[in-house]
């Protein structure tokens, strides 16, 4: 088998403290809050009726 350098990769590992990433965190928290908002609930709305109707179909007969 030929392998060609591309097919390689390297990996590392960094381990951080709350503290470390505490200023990320708040420069992105109001950002994500903009964009929770503007997202619409329906498709929400959908996927619990899914859940619901999932749910009700599972009696204790027919589930492992």
């Amino acid at each position: 088998m030929v392998r060609s350098i591309t097919d390689r990769f390297a990996s590392s590992e960094h381990r951080y403290e709350k503290k470390d990433l505490e200023h990320i965190s708040d420069l992105w928290e109001p950002e994500l809050q903009a964009i929770r908002s503007n997202i619409p609930e329906e498709w929400m709305e959908v996927a619990l009726n899914k859940l619901s109707h999932a749910k009700a179909e599972v009696t204790p007969n027919n589930h492992l």
